[in-house]
């Protein structure tokens, strides 16, 4: 071996010792970093209070995959209930196969839904309920049974109003 060689090996050698330190340094600092720092604010409660304005989905599918209705059909109605309070019980009559509600709580401001939910009890189905613009909701499409519907509410909003409520559907054809 010359002694080029071993100059050129000394200065390879300090090249690699040069980049390796300088990546330990890089890569240390970044951890560093990512470690001492706060991360953001992000916790359920806060994602919960910034109120999802959302609209209904379309129609229930049946078994088959297609509408059970189109939006032309008659056989789809809305009933605007007004303000819904703690234990009511409202009858009505219906000769549609798909029925949507719409709401507020009564007794406090308009306020997002915390959590809610609505069941036929006639057949089982599960509604979702979606905040509206002006505080109110609005339920999806609900599947009704030939007879008597009974739908259960339970309805909580982030300003701590909360209403359980059934609603009677007579569906008769």
């Amino acid at each position: 071996m010359s002694i080029g060689d071993i100059v050129l090996l000394k200065k390879i050698s300090l090249s690699m010792l040069t980049f390796t330190g300088l990546s330990a340094v890089i890569l240390g600092s970044w951890i560093f970093i990512a470690a001492y720092t706060s991360p953001p604010d992000v916790t359920i409660a806060k994602i919960k209070k910034q109120a999802v304005v959302r609209q209904p989905s379309s129609y229930v599918a049946s078994s088959s995959g297609l509408p059970l209705v189109d939006r032309s059909d008659s056989n789809v109605e809305t009933v605007s209930l007004g303000c819904l309070r703690h234990n009511s019980h409202i009858e009505m009559k219906s000769t549609a196969k798909q029925i949507r509600l719409k709401s507020e709580l009564c007794g406090g401001k308009a306020a997002a839904l915390d959590s809610s939910s609505i069941v036929n009890r006639a057949n089982g189905f599960e509604a979702t309920l979606y905040n509206l613009e002006n505080g109110g909701f609005t339920s999806d499409y609900i599947s009704l049974e030939n007879g008597l519907n009974q739908l259960m509410f339970e309805i909580n909003d982030n300003a701590g109003a909360r209403a359980v409520a059934e609603i009677s559907i007579s569906r008769d054809l």
